[in-house]
């Protein structure tokens, strides 16, 4: 177990990352795309340190009172989620089986480590354990701050708080639903948010809806956008269909394409407009592709972003395979610390 130099020690140093990235979040999504991985992954180690000791406590993390209340918020979100999805298609679809069994993972891991199994197990049956306890643990840590990172963009990031001292060349609005040939409500936020952001910069600018169209879309999602806007009396010359695109990597490949094309090599600013649980991993593709851009949160409604969050993470998760290398390193190391 840590004594208290050492408590005191990683409190200080918990509290020095926070502080970083408070600092990178206020200083562009360009610089808290690069920050976040890193700073999320040092925090948790330094949590699980703190709530569970080390050596010792490292096999079962789950077993520690702070540790078991963040598996349970976690779990207790992802059951709303899946609720959510049902309630909204009336059915069990597999989104919503997918998020239930996540949450039943999580929670049964904790159930398992609560009960103290090690010490009645077998040492590979113990090691299995505080394997699957460790990262249940480091998933539920990640989810929440996903959800705060989320609430964060929301409040900071929205189209009224957006600095336009230098108007943005070019406004891309990620696409979404589409419900018949109407933006569904998801999308009329994104699309309303564009609109905003142009008018505030003195309509300046050109905005690219980017989305084609799904199977059971009867036109793409850019020319949903379109009508959308022209009906809110944007001129056509100021906007640009992108409807080749089916993923959120492609609306930024092929979007950059049509700016690159269009401003013939030249440098320009780009906003990217989706909701707040999509602009995290909206930044990191376009960190990776090379864009000078900002983000923009559209607000999202309670019922739809509740339903997202798990999906999205998932998705942020995904594009970070290192660190999951990385983390099981970590937990390798610990364990072997364990024996000595």
């Amino acid at each position: 177990m840590i004594n208290e130099t050492m408590a005191v020690a990683l409190c200080v140093l918990a509290i020095a990352l926070v502080v970083w990235g408070a600092s990178a979040f206020r200083s562009g999504s360009r610089v808290f795309c690069r920050i976040a991985p890193p700073v999320t992954l040092a925090l948790f180690c330094c949590f699980v340190t703190l709530a569970c000791g080390v050596p010792t406590g490292l096999m079962h993390p789950c077993m520690a009172p702070a540790a078991a209340v963040l598996v349970g918020i976690a779990a207790c979100v992802l059951v709303a989620s899946a609720f959510a999805h049902i309630v909204h298609s009336r059915r069990v679809n597999p989104m919503a089986a997918a998020t239930l069994g996540v949450a039943a993972a999580l929670a049964g891991v904790e159930a398992l480590s609560v009960a103290n199994v090690r010490e009645a197990a077998s040492l590979l049956a113990a090691r299995v354990l505080g394997l699957l306890s460790f990262i249940g643990l480091w998933l539920s840590f990640v989810f929440v701050v996903f959800i705060v990172c989320s609430a964060a963009y929301r409040i900071a990031y929205s189209r009224r708080r957006i600095a336009h001292a230098e108007p943005f060349d070019f406004i891309v609005v990620h696409g979404a639903k589409v419900f018949g040939t109407e933006p569904s409500p998801l999308l009329a936020s994104r699309v309303d948010a564009a609109y905003d952001l142009w008018r505030r910069q003195n309509e300046c600018g050109v905005i690219v809806a980017s989305g084609g169209q799904g199977s059971d879309e009867v036109v793409t999602e850019a020319d949903a956008m379109k009508r959308y806007l022209l009906r809110r009396g944007m001129p056509e010359a100021a906007i640009v269909e992108e409807g080749r695109s089916t993923t959120t990597l492609e609306n930024v490949i092929c979007s950059q394409a049509i700016m690159n094309e269009r401003t013939d090599g030249k440098p320009y600013r780009v906003a990217l407009v989706s909701s707040e649980f999509h602009v995290f991993r909206c930044a990191v593709l376009a960190q990776r592709v090379g864009l000078d851009f900002e983000v923009v949160a559209a607000p999202t409604r309670p019922a739809t972003l509740l339903r997202s969050l798990a999906r999205e993470c998932g998705g942020v998760l995904i594009e970070y395979p290192r660190h999951l290398v990385l983390l099981a390193l970590i937990w390798f190391v610990g364990t072997m610390l364990c024996g000595l």
